[in-house]
């Protein structure tokens, strides 16, 4: 937030971990790797704020998006801006662990947009390499949120 321009933001806070979210520009930024060039069947895991799952309905190309999320609290806070869309279904799972059995009940994907953790520190990147090999048995383009901020942008 410290290179954010003045203005209002909104932010998805966990009563423990602080903040998980943040409409600020960096974390748009960070969501346009998984919508350039988008189309087919995305699937998102991880919530949010509901930024890269509001982008991608918006593209012509996008004809499912669906979003894998394991708090409730979240989805309650969140979902209802989406659930009406035909575009958009939601899965309660945890996208880390969801076993491949359902991921295979998600027919054909096109893409996958992991943005599951709450920090950018290096702690998690072997869960993220985990994670990331497990969606690639079933769909060849998945990306993996920032897993380290260097010079004032994310690297993937």
């Amino acid at each position: 937030m410290e290179k954010a321009p003045p203005g209002m933001y909104t932010a998805l806070v966990h009563k423990h971990d602080g903040v998980n979210m943040i409409d600020s520009p960096v974390l748009i930024q960070d969501q346009q790797e998984v919508v350039k060039d988008a189309f087919g069947h995305i699937v998102v895991g991880g919530l949010g704020l509901g930024l890269v799952v509001g982008m991608l309905i918006d593209i012509d190309d996008v004809k499912k998006v669906t979003v894998i999320e394991n708090n409730q609290d979240v989805i309650n806070l969140v979902w209802h801006a989406y659930s009406m869309n035909t575009k958009c279904s939601m899965r309660f799972a945890n996208a880390k662990t969801i076993p491949e059995k359902q991921m295979k009940l998600l027919g054909q994907v096109d893409r996958v947009w992991l943005d599951l953790w709450p920090t950018d520190d290096s702690s998690s990147v072997s869960e993220r390499w985990s994670a990331y090999k497990k969606w690639s048995k079933i769909c060849p383009w998945v990306g993996i949120s920032a897993y380290k901020r260097k010079a004032n942008e994310w690297e993937h």
